[in-house]
C-alpha cells in the first residue's frame, strides 16, 4: 500500500512539473494572436519603474549599471513624451525581442519619456554602456534618390522624432540585394530593395529589426529638418 501511494504521489509530481514545462513553453511561443494581446497592453509605457540590474546576453546573466549620468540628458519630471507604436511594427518579432532582453528595452523607452530630448547635442549617448545608446542626429533630410536602404546584424533601431518630421521606408531584408558589403565595424550594409513608406513625426516610434530593410531620413515635402534620436539595442540572444 505504500509503496502504491509512493508511486502516486511521484506520478502527481511529474504530472504538475509537465504542465508548469508546458505552460513556460508556450508563454515563449510568439504567435499573432497573443502578439497582438501583449501588444495592446504597451506594457513599455510603464518603463523605466523595474529594478532589475541584470540582463541575459547570451547565455550568461550580465550585471548592469545604473542608467548613465549624461550630461545632455536633462531629467524630466512628470515627462509629457508620447510613446505611441507605429503599425509598421511587427508584433510578433517586438514581443520576442522586447522578452528575450526586456530589461533593455525599458531601459531604451524610459530614456525617451524621461530625457529632455530637445536638449541633447547630436552624437551618441550611452543608455547601459555599448549595449543600449542613443544617436541624435539634427539637420536636413535627405532626397529620396540620395537615401540608401540599410540594414544591421547586430542591432535593433527605434526610430523617434524629436521635431520636425521625416519619410522613412520599411521592407523584408529576404528579397532585397547587397549593393554595399556589410561592414562590422558600422554594422550596416546597405541595399536595393522595396518596402512601404511612413511619415514619421513626433510622439510615434518606429523599429527596424535586422530582418528589416529601413530607407530613413528622407524629406517629405523637400528641403526640410528635422531633430531625430534612433535608440540602438544590442541583439542579446
Amino acid at each position: 500500500m505504500k509503496n502504491n501511494s509512493g508511486n502516486i504521489y511521484v506520478f502527481i509530481l511529474l504530472s504538475l512539473l509537465s504542465s508548469f514545462y508546458s505552460i513556460a513553453q508556450s508563454g515563449n511561443e510568439w504567435n499573432k494572436k497573443n502578439a497582438e494581446k501583449w501588444f495592446n497592453k504597451q506594457e513599455w509605457l510603464s518603463a523605466g519603474k523595474s529594478t532589475e540590474t541584470a540582463v541575459k546576453y547570451d547565455g550568461f546573466v550580465r550585471t548592469i549599471d545604473t542608467p548613465s549620468s549624461d550630461a545632455n540628458a536633462a531629467k524630466v519630471t512628470n515627462s509629457s513624451v508620447q510613446l505611441k507604436p507605429h503599425n509598421s511594427i511587427d508584433k510578433v518579432q517586438f514581443a520576442k525581442e522586447y522578452h528575450a532582453n526586456k530589461l533593455w528595452w525599458d531601459k531604451a523607452f524610459a530614456y525617451i519619456k524621461n530625457t529632455d530630448l530637445a536638449s541633447l547635442t547630436p552624437g551618441d549617448h550611452p543608455i547601459v554602456g555599448a549595449d543600449v545608446f542613443a544617436r541624435v542626429t539634427e539637420g536636413p533630410l535627405k532626397h529620396l534618390d540620395s537615401a540608401k536602404w540599410e540594414a544591421h546584424k547586430n542591432y535593433i533601431d527605434i526610430h523617434y522624432v524629436i521635431t520636425g518630421r521625416e519619410k522613412i521606408g520599411i521592407g523584408p531584408l529576404s528579397s532585397a540585394t547587397v549593393v554595399v558589403p556589410y561592414n562590422s565595424t558600422r554594422d550596416i550594409s546597405f541595399y536595393e530593395g522595396k518596402g512601404k513608406y511612413y511619415i514619421a513625426e513626433p510622439g510615434t516610434f518606429f523599429i527596424a529589426f535586422p530582418k528589416d530593410i529601413h530607407r530613413p531620413g528622407v524629406e517629405v515635402e523637400g528641403k526640410e529638418t528635422e531633430k531625430k534620436l534612433v535608440i540602438k539595442i544590442r541583439r542579446g540572444t
